[in-house]
């Protein structure tokens, strides 16, 4: 008898955090957690990849991990074919 309480109670609590997320999203919330970078950031990290540099000087200038230029690399390489919009000139990578 308590078990099938239990169970309704959950059933009634999935039900209500349901309805909230889709709330939530008609209100424009975004789920998840938020980018390491800005756009104009990522931007300039891809036009930086195509320049030359090393995905490790990339995200060592940016004080991210390597994997996040290489994540942005590949979403970049998918829009229009495989060049990144050129809105700035890439930095010149400067090795020590």
């Amino acid at each position: 008898m308590l078990a099938s309480l239990a169970q309704f109670e959950r059933a009634l609590i999935r039900e209500r955090t349901f309805a909230g997320q889709v709330a939530a999203m008609r209100r424009g919330v975004v789920f998840g957690r938020s980018r390491a970078l800005s756009p104009d950031q990522e931007q300039l990290a891809a036009l930086m990849c195509w320049a030359g540099c090393t995905r490790s000087d990339v995200a060592r200038f940016f004080g991210v991990s390597r994997m996040t230029i290489f994540r942005i690399d590949r979403e970049w390489r998918g829009l229009s074919d495989g060049r990144p919009r050129p809105v700035w000139q890439a930095a010149k990578c400067e090795r020590k």
